[in-house]
Order: C-alpha cells, then structure tokens, then sequence
C-alpha cells in the first residue's frame, strides 16, 4: 500500500493512498470508466450539433468531432480491454491467489504496456483536443449547445488526465510491485 499523495504529473491523487489493489481499481472504474460510459454519447451528440450548425464556417468543429468520435470509440476498446484483462489480474494478484488467465495472458506487464501506449496515443489527442477548441475557450458567437460542448470537452479533458494519472502512477507501478512479489 504505498503513499500516491502527488504524482510527478502534479494532479493529486493522494484519494489512493492507503488503498487496495482492488480498491484503486474500484475507484476508477467507478469515478472515471462510469463517467466516460454515461458522458461520451453525450460529448459525441453535442460534438455533431455544433459542427453540423458551425462547421460550415470553423472547419476545426468538424475536426473536434471526428477527434471525439475517435476518442470514443478508442476508449470504449480501451475500457474493456482494462476491465477483461488489467483489473482481472490486479484483483488476483491483491487477492494472494492464483492469477488467472485474461486474454492478455497472467503476466501484469503486457496489458500495463498496452495501457501506456494508448495512454499517450490520449495524450496526443487530448492535446490536439484542446489545440482545436483553443483552450476550451469560447468564442463570442457560441450558442448555448456550442458553450455547453466546451464545458463539456473540457471536463472530458480534465476527467481524462487524472484517470491515467490513477493509473499510470499508482494502479500500474503498484501491480508491477505485487506481481514481482510473487
């Protein structure tokens, strides 16, 4: 059970410290994996309004909506990927049992490195994200769908950086840990 308190990313996420294997798990997959499940159909319905009325003359709308569309797609695959097979594994291993086979095998590092690849893949596109939107700023036009999408992209963005930093920092480095313990 090591001390999260602040990870080099600066996001806190002193929240874990003291927890379980399972109970880092837990709480991403209920503070982070639920969020994305209930907010990206939404982000990709207001996505769509805004550069179906705008895009016509901000062609970076309809960038913002193929980028989240991808995303989405991506994260649902993403998702599942850590709930089959990095969540199953962690659990075992937290358990002192057998770890059993997961579609990525029994091993922590091969579903660990996938997550980091696709961890910075979010990166990018986060980034080019916010390069798109202009820092989630709103321009002086924006109806109300427009602002609410901004909000919307914004909070997505914010969700995103401290879900893999939970993970990248904390989940990740203390799976490797339990596992070598074996």
């Amino acid at each position: 059970r090591a001390r999260a308190a602040e990870a080099p990313s600066g996001i806190d996420v002193s929240e874990l410290d003291g927890l379980t294997l399972t109970q880092v798990v837990e709480n991403i997959e209920t503070a982070h994996h639920a969020y994305l499940r209930e907010s990206l159909p939404v982000l990709g319905q207001l996505v769509g309004r805004v550069a179906e009325v705008h895009g016509d003359t901000d062609v970076r709308l309809i960038k913002v909506r193929e980028l989240v569309q991808k995303m989405s797609a991506d994260l649902d695959n993403h998702m599942q990927h850590e709930e089959d097979a990095l969540f199953q594994i962690a659990r075992d291993l937290d358990s002192g049992g057998i770890v059993r086979q997961t579609p990525c095998g029994n091993q922590i590092g091969g579903p660990i490195a996938c997550m980091e690849n696709e961890h910075e893949q979010a990166r990018r596109e986060l980034a080019e994200l916010r390069l798109l939107t202009n820092d989630f700023m709103t321009p002086s036009h924006a109806c109300n769908t427009y602002r609410r999408m901004l909000v919307e992209l914004e909070r997505f963005a914010k969700d995103m950086a401290v879900h893999m930093c939970k993970e990248d920092e904390v989940l990740f480095p203390r799976a490797i840990k339990a596992q070598e313990a074996l």
